[in-house]
Parts: C-alpha cells; structure tokens; sequence
C-alpha cells in the first residue's frame, strides 16, 4: 500500500511523509517502511569544499576527490565462482581501524587525512572543506511537474480489510499542512477496482441469466424459481466464511461469480423438467415430485464433483493469491447450501408462484364473467 502525498513543496511534502510515518506506526498489523524522519533511517553528511582555501594552500581538487572517493562505496570490483554460479563480490578498504566504528569515526578519520600543499606542507581535510549532517531529501519525485512525496507500507495481518480500515481512520485523523492531500494507491488499489469490476460481472451475470430463462421458459415463474438458487448459495457463502474465518476478498466474489454459473444450471435442469412434466399432462404436485426426484441424481453428480474438485484448495493457506482457499471455502459452502435447499425451496417456491398465479386468473375470469 502507497499513500501519495500532494499540493506542496518538496519539503513540505517530506515533513508531512514524516508525520504520516510517525502516526501509521501505531496501527497494529502494518510495517512502515522507512524511519520516521527525512532519511529514512540513513545518516547523511555533505562535505562542502572550499576553493579559497585550496588555492591558498596550493592544493589540487583532484587531490582531495581523491581521499574522499575512498571513503564513499566502490562499485562491484569482480565475480567469485561457486558451483559453476558467479556471485558478485565488493572489496572495500576500511578506512577507520577501530571496530563497530560510527559515523562520527569515520568523518573524524576523513577530516584527519592530509594532502600535499605548496612546498610538501601537509594540509588536513577539515582545513580545506566543511563536513556536516545533511537532512536534505535523497531524492526529489515529481508527477506531472508537480512534487509529490511517499510512505510505503505493507500489511502484515491476515485481516487486509480491518488494517485498511484503521489506515483510513488514521489518515482521516492526521493534522496535515495546509494544501497537502492524499491518495492511498499500491496493490490495494488495484485490488479494489478489480473488486468492484467484478461485483458489476456478477451483477451482469445475474442479468443475463433473467433474459436467457424468460426466453427460454416464456414467463416469469421459472426464472423467478431458478433466481432463487443464488441466494441459496450466497448463505452457504456468509456462512463458510464465518465457520472458517474467511474474509471478503476478490477470491470470494470469483467463487460467487463461478456459483451463480454452477447453481443456476442446476435449478435451470429442475425447473425445466417440472415444466416438461405439466406440459405432458401431468398433476401440479406430481409434475414437482416427479421432476425432483428425477433431478437429484444429476444435481447431486455435479455438485459432488465441484466439491471433491475444490477440496484440495480448500485445505490449502494460501491467502494471498487470487486462487487461494477463500475460493474453495466460497465455493464448497454455497454448492452445500444450495444443492440441500434447492430439492426443498425452489419446487415449494415454484408451487407457490404457479398457485397465486392460477389464483389471480380464476378472479380476473369470475370479474369478466360478472361483468
């Protein structure tokens, strides 16, 4: 997770970065990354020469380059092979004999060394150039020319969605400098725009699953009746998820976009056989129990296999990939849920809707004949 701060200067930014840092630490199940000041965590010191006193002392800038460029890290210098593996090696002179060494040590090592002036003279370091801390930024970013500064941090806790909570709540909390906003962006961001992309294709696929039934059953009871297969499943869904500790994720709303599909063909393959035994002549309540009990086998293969299938998922602890175990928990609890209740539910709703309507035509026909 990124929060991005705008609307300032450079330093500005990087003071209210600070500020942020400082209050995000205290929010349990998020690492900060970085210190809570400007150089996160790395002491920084200048060392400004001053070319007044080098002509003076008739002492060549390359001379002093020189000494400081030992002080400053190398570059890679050659490769050691093992086991056919070539592994990058830095050497590095240590300047300061002393052991567990401070920084102070070492820019008191620097400000010691000498070079040669006019006529041989030794001239020190800390006589030609000053050495101090330096609390400036390591780097100035910009997005679209304007500055921007960035407090990065991870979340540690297997509760994603209590831990961007309490980042909101502290963010909201924050006293920060006038004109300086924020925007919280990083991987979370991206996971809620593929949250909401996928509630909209749930929520299509629920649509199209309206259309394809009415023209396919040619009235609304079916595809009423089918309908009610998805909140079957949707409670399995709460109820697994509470058993198991899940959490509401984009691996759930995958698992409910691949049970509306599942349970839907499913009441799809119950209603149409009960249709297909009315039509044939057969009693209301016949046509139901026939149509059902014919039905259980199939439902039971498909559910079965689905369940078998995801198992293995669901015993797994990956939590932190799309295809983790909240999938096969999502999956497994709807398809129980909705396989038990729909042999019981959706034939007794379908009776319920043929008899009202059977029931609201004999009246409009006593009303005509009447009239």
């Amino acid at each position: 997770m990124k929060i991005m701060l705008a609307g300032a200067d450079q330093k500005t930014l990087d003071s209210a970065a600070q500020l942020v840092r400082s209050k995000l630490v205290e929010v349990p199940g998020l690492s900060v990354q970085g210190a809570t000041d400007l150089t996160n965590g790395t002491p920084k010191y200048s060392i400004t020469l001053d070319r007044n006193k080098m002509e003076q002392a008739g002492v060549k800038a390359e001379d002093v380059t020189k000494i400081i460029s030992r002080y400053m890290t190398g570059g890679k210098d050659f490769n050691i092979q093992v086991d056919h593996k070539a592994i990058p090696a830095d050497m590095y002179v240590n300047q300061v004999s002393k052991e567990n060494a401070t920084p102070a040590d070492v820019l008191s090592q620097l400000a010691a060394e000498t070079v040669n002036g006019k006529d041989g003279q030794k001239v020190r370091i800390d006589q030609l150039a000053t050495i101090a801390p330096n609390e400036a930024p390591s780097s100035i970013q910009e997005r679209d020319g304007m500055p921007f500064a960035t407090v990065t941090v991870q979340i540690t806790s297997n509760d994603i969605s209590k831990v961007s909570s309490d980042v909101d709540k502290k963010l909201n909390g924050i006293s920060l400098p006038s004109g300086v906003t924020y925007s919280i962006g990083g991987i979370s961001e991206q996971v809620n725009q593929m949250i909401i992309d996928m509630s909209i294709a749930v929520a299509f696929s629920i649509l199209l699953v309206v259309i394809i039934t009415s023209s396919i059953f040619k009235g609304w009871r079916a595809p009423l009746a089918v309908l009610l297969s998805i909140p079957l499943a949707l409670s399995g869904v709460v109820l697994s998820l509470l058993l198991f500790g899940g959490e509401w994720n984009l691996a759930a709303l995958i698992g409910v976009l691949m049970l509306t599909g599942i349970v839907v063909t499913n009441g799809i393959v119950l209603i149409d056989k009960i249709e297909r035994n009315r039509l044939a002549g057969m009693e209301f309540k016949e046509a139901i129990m026939q149509g059902s009990l014919s039905r259980v086998r199939p439902i039971f293969m498909t559910a079965g296999t689905t369940i078998l299938t995801l198992l293995p998922l669901a015993f797994t602890h990956s939590a932190d990939t799309v295809i983790s175990q909240t999938l096969g928990i999502v999956v497994i609890g709807g398809m129980i849920t909705s396989t038990l209740n729909s042999f019981l539910v959706i034939p007794t709703f379908y009776e319920w809707l043929a008899r009202k309507n059977t029931k609201l035509r004999s009246q409009i026909q006593m009303k005509n004949n009447m009239a």
